[in-house]
């Protein structure tokens, strides 16, 4: 059955406005538990996808002729028009490995200035040097693109890949290569790192005299996604794309700079802020940060809409690559983009931390930066070789098994650092899995910032050449 685009869409935005209120409102009650519940809700429905799609288990049926068959084309018939070749966009494969260097980098970032990663390094002097405030400007700025990038790409491939297979071909790859990788962290990866973030630890202590670290160990067996999340909601996107009648396409020009930033991103900043100040924290474990739901749930579908409509192609008449053709465009739009990022890194080295600043920032960075970046990668990046497609084909493995790597070079760090200095404490507050920690040395802040970019080149080359070898293992390639 095809729902109309207003049902269907009007029906999951009131769910989810409905669920972020309840989660809000327990939250007030009973802090930590709305989470919890919620987000076992939602391993319970990706465990029952996968496999109901996979036809791994007895709730598995047999689908329905009409969902096996083609969806609606405008003109409502279900005849195929002739294939149009379309332009290859070799930029999106090299945009998609710069972005998930970036999720390695930004994860050890929060590690080196105590920033959120299960390990916290000097975080409780992370304002008063610069390599926190040099790591926090990089986590805002990072936090205003790089997951909605992810989710605009994504679902500018999704139109295609439903048109070629139906629904429910198009929902079963789709629940093959997230909902399988999803399960596997929740019940085998995540356990693994958390499990060894504490036994390789020698000596952990703890603010809360009543804290024993073997008595919390259970919570690493609690299921958890983790960065995962990503593909979760993927699956929630793509399930919504489904569900919906695909009989008239959207037919929208491409937005340019100037509108994008003045019309379409002040309404969608101030509801994220919202979330960001009622304390949301994460939903469905989505962390709730700068450019966090709102702006995911604009650019999955935007990347839909952009793919219709030929957005990102050369040919198309007021198109993103049209758009920026215009060098005024192209120079106001970069200029007020580099502005913003300079700018508040200046400010964090002088001044220091400041909400009204880096909010303005990341509104302004939020509102270009996929002009900006788009634009960069097609000019200086439209091509490929081998060893950009290994790069590109080892992408989603890494983003997959890089917990794993960032892990590994932080317990590699902490050793030389203690072979040098002496133990640290490792202190964990209460039963929080996340610590604190405060390097005492007189050189401790030299040693965060070798041990900073040693792990960075170190995690992202080793992850990505196990990932390389990870999909060569028989089958493996058909997930990832």
């Amino acid at each position: 059955m095809l729902y109309s685009k207003s049902n269907a869409l009007k029906r999951y935005l009131g769910l989810l406005t409905l669920l972020i209120l309840a989660q809000i409102g327990l939250g007030f009650v009973a802090p930590g538990l709305p989470p919890l519940i919620f987000g076992s809700c939602m391993v319970i429905w990706m465990i029952k996808n996968t496999c109901q799609y996979n036809e791994i288990c007895c709730c598995s049926k047999k689908p329905a002729e009409d969902e096996l068959a083609p969806p609606l084309l405008p003109n409502n018939s279900t005849q195929q028009p002739a294939a149009v070749k379309s332009e290859r966009l070799f930029y999106l494969d090299n945009l998609k490995v710069f972005l998930t260097m970036m999720v390695i980098v930004h994860h050890l970032t929060c590690t080196f200035v105590g920033g959120g990663w299960i390990w916290n390094f000097n975080g409780s002097k992370s304002d008063e040097n610069k390599i926190g405030l040099v790591g926090n400007w990089l986590l805002t700025t990072n936090q205003a693109y790089f997951m909605s990038m992810f989710f605009f790409i994504s679902g500018y491939f999704t139109p295609t890949s439903y048109d070629r297979k139906g629904k429910v071909n198009f929902l079963k790859d789709k629940f093959k290569r997230l909902g399988i990788p999803y399960v596997v962290m929740c019940f085998v990866i995540y356990p693994v790192v958390m499990l060894s973030s504490f036994l390789i630890i020698d000596d952990v202590k703890s603010s809360d005299s009543t804290f024993s670290f073997n008595e919390v160990w259970w919570y690493s067996l609690i299921p958890n996604p983790t960065v995962l999340w990503f593909t979760g909601w993927l699956c929630i996107f793509n399930t919504v794309y489904a569900s919906v009648d695909h009989s008239e396409h959207t037919v929208m020009a491409c937005p340019k700079p100037l509108k994008f930033l003045c019309v379409y991103t002040p309404p969608l900043f101030i509801l994220n802020l919202g979330l960001m100040v009622a304390g949301l924290g994460s939903f469905l474990y989505m962390p709730i940060s700068w450019a966090s739901l709102p702006f995911d749930v604009l650019c999955f579908f935007g990347g839909c809409i952009a793919k219709r409509n030929k957005w990102l192609e050369s040919d198309t008449p007021g198109g993103l690559v049209e758009i920026m053709s215009n060098s005024w465009t192209r120079i106001w739009t970069y200029g007020i983009f580099i502005f913003a990022c300079v700018g508040l890194l200046v400010f964090y080295l002088l001044q220091g931390f400041n909400d009204g600043v880096t909010a303005l920032s990341a509104y302004i960075v939020i509102g270009l930066v996929f002009f900006v970046q788009l634009d960069f990668f097609r000019r200086h990046f439209n091509w490929t070789g081998r060893w950009s497609k290994i790069l590109a084909q080892s992408a989603y493995t890494v983003y997959i098994i890089h917990p794993l790597f960032v892990n590994l070079w932080c317990w590699i760090f902490l050793k030389a650092y203690e072979g040098s200095n002496g133990s640290e404490d490792i202190i964990f507050i209460g039963t929080n899995l996340t610590s604190t920690s405060e390097f005492t040395s007189p050189d401790a802040q030299e040693w965060l910032f070798g041990g900073y970019v040693c792990a960075n080149i170190g995690a992202i080359a080793s992850t990505w050449f196990v990932a390389y070898w990870v999909r060569e293992i028989p089958g493996f390639k058909k997930v990832l």
